[in-house]
């Protein structure tokens, strides 16, 4: 193997494992029912992931 090779292998490592922890954090909020953002629109909270507890505070704001 060659520095370039080792050096991709990684690279491929640390973005798989970004790529893990994402699906998770989706997996762990759907499940729950949780948003990470309240509220991306002007509707307030977003119906699609289940933002039905959104305080006024946690609303984006345009």
């Amino acid at each position: 193997m060659t520095t370039g090779d080792i050096a991709t292998w990684i690279i491929f490592a640390v973005i798989a494992i970004c790529f893990i922890f994402g699906l998770k954090r989706i997996y762990h909020n759907f499940s729950s029912g949780k948003c990470d953002s309240c509220g991306g629109g002007s509707g307030g909270c977003s119906g699609a992931c289940h933002c039905s507890g959104c305080h006024v505070s946690q609303k984006s704001s345009k």
